[in-house]
């Protein structure tokens, strides 16, 4: 989320003798941008405080529509997020309610992996913890902390290198298929996270049960079927591209993320495995004019899937690289309209404004512009341009370098052209 710094009175330790230099001159005003919600409007419909998560590793569609977000960050500390018809729900949720210190609030406890199964939202913490909520379907206000305990994936998980690190996890009835960094498949019951069975899955990094009691399993270039076991049953799908993550859906199809220059969805046929629709402009960012933002161009997918009406729900982000990748949720309906976006395009970042005559404003930073027109109310910014296309130009040194991009500096050349350099 960007943070403008905003006037405030400071108190110096002046005595009465003291003076008080003179006022600056002319109006001191503050604006915010970058997130989708502000906290600074004490009578805006936010006056709770919603908090869209800074970036994100993978999500999970609930039948209802619900959208839980999973990051190895957030400033905001919260460890997931869920989101319904563009609001994010307002209760930070973290290990013990968040009390006991920092490493209940967002230091180690954040979630890249988790799964929703019924009424419980299951957790795979960064500090190798397993944690879960208990929550109301469609409610996203309702989850609070249930219980969690540590070394639930191995006894080596809070080693320095983190080899049982889980980097998957997915939930069904009354298992959940947990995938480790080692290349190994543990399924484990629910009740008691006790170990069912274990197989090796070398390279494997996403997974998704189907109805039916087998695993979709996903390398970076392929999509393959196996028993519970980890048998593979010789189902493939073609051609998925560089894939990023995998669902099913709960009308019988495979869900694939290309992150590769296509930047599509991806819908496979569960029965026949044919490609039955992609979802996207083909090119992602890069497609029509590069750069002009529009909710069907697509941007590093990071997870998707439909609820129950057939609504689909994806993540994007600039890059994978944390914590400069960003979090942008998106909602379209069966036909392919936006139903509603939340986004935080900016973490650990100045822009610069720049004003134009006609009063209105440009924000430039090193990814993205935002404009915000004459008289506008606060807060009332457009995404007009986004100049990092990570994938389909990896060569940009703006991507190379993106975790040390910090601050854009405008220059206006000879009062004649302008450019803009990154910090």
């Amino acid at each position: 989320m960007l943070r403008f710094l905003c006037p405030l009175a400071l108190s110096c330790l002046l005595t009465a003798a003291d003076a008080l230099p003179p006022m600056v001159p002319g109006t001191l005003d503050w604006d915010y941008m970058g997130n989708s919600y502000s906290t600074f409007e004490p009578d805006a419909a936010n006056g709770v405080g919603l908090w869209v998560q800074n970036f994100v590793d993978e999500i999970e569609v609930t039948p209802d529509g619900t959208v839980v977000v999973g990051c190895e960050w957030d400033e905001g500390g919260r460890c997931l997020g869920l989101y319904k018809n563009g609001k994010p729900n307002d209760v930070c949720l973290g290990k013990n309610d968040r009390l006991g210190g920092h490493r209940n609030c967002g230091w180690g406890t954040s979630t890249a992996e988790m799964t929703v199964v019924g009424n419980e939202i299951l957790c795979a913490s960064n500090d190798g913890e397993f944690y879960r909520f208990s929550w109301t379907a469609g409610e996203v206000d309702s989850a609070r902390y249930r219980d969690g305990f540590v070394n639930g994936f191995g006894d080596a998980i809070n080693d320095a290198k983190q080899a049982t690190k889980v980097i998957g996890m997915h939930g069904l009835g009354d298992q959940v298929a947990v995938l480790l960094a080692t290349g190994q498949v543990e399924i484990r019951k629910r009740a008691d996270w006790s170990v069912v069975s274990r197989f090796a899955a070398p390279g494997v990094f996403d997974l998704a049960w189907s109805a039916d009691k087998r695993l979709w399993l996903a390398t970076v270039d392929n999509v393959q079927e196996v028993d519970a076991a980890g048998k593979p049953t010789g189902r493939t799908l073609k051609d998925v591209g560089v894939v990023s993550a995998i669902a099913v859906s709960p009308q019988g199809q495979v869900v694939v993320c290309d992150d590769g220059p296509r930047q599509q969805i991806r819908f496979y046929d569960l029965k026949t495995l044919a490609l039955t629709r992609t979802f996207g402009q083909l090119g992602g960012i890069s497609a029509g004019t590069p750069g002009v933002p529009a909710p069907d161009k697509l941007m590093r997918p990071a997870g998707a899937n439909l609820d129950a009406a057939g609504n689909l729900y994806v993540a994007l982000r600039y890059d994978e690289l944390t914590p400069t990748g960003g979090c942008i949720l998106r909602s379209f309906d069966p036909a392919g309209k936006q139903r509603w976006e939340t986004a935080c395009h900016v973490f650990s970042e100045c822009l610069d404004v720049v004003p134009a005559k006609d009063g209105s404003l440009t924000a430039y930073g090193f990814r993205s512009t935002f404009t915000k027109a004459a008289g506008a109310a606060r807060g009332d910014w457009k995404l007009d341009a986004i100049t990092l296309d990570s994938r389909n130009q990896p060569a940009d040194p703006r991507y190379k370098q993106a975790l040390l991009q910090a601050t854009t500096a405008w220059r206006s050349i000879c009062a004649r052209a302008s450019s803009t350099e990154s910090v």
